[in-house]
Parts: structure tokens; sequence; C-alpha cells
């Protein structure tokens, strides 16, 4: 159920990615800088998915840890 959820945010975090990408442009269309907007929005998408996505990785790497840690003990018998 967590990885579902987690490919579920991914993908509307990729969306927002291009979503940022619009509202800068079109926040930059108001004062005739379409492409700085564009470029700005995209750099703070990229912010926001790039956090998220290094969340994610974490999240993968300690998972994997704990399954390899459940699989071999390392108690002294």
């Amino acid at each position: 159920m967590k990885d579902f959820v987690i490919s579920v945010v991914s993908f509307f975090v990729w969306l927002m990615l291009i979503i940022s990408t619009f509202v800068g442009f079109g926040m930059g269309s108001a004062s005739g800088h379409e492409v700085l907007g564009a470029i700005a929005g995209f750099g703070i998408g990229c912010f926001s998915a790039g956090f998220w996505f290094l969340l994610t990785s974490i999240n993968e790497k300690l998972s994997v840890i704990a399954g390899v840690a459940a699989k071999h003990p390392t108690g002294n018998n």
C-alpha cells in the first residue's frame, strides 16, 4: 500500500512540475517576460519535485537495508 501511495504522489509531483512551468509562463506573460517566468516556474517545480524524489529515494534505500537486516541477524548465538 505504501508503494502505491508513493507512486501516486510521484505522478502528481510530475504533473505539478508541468503545471508550475505553465503558471510561471502565464505570470511572466503579464509583464512581457514569458521565458523568464517559465524558467522560474520550472525551477520552483524542479526544487519541489527534487525534494520529493530525494525523500522517496531515502525511503527505498532504508527499506532495502531493513530487508537485508531482517534476513541476516547479527546477534551472537
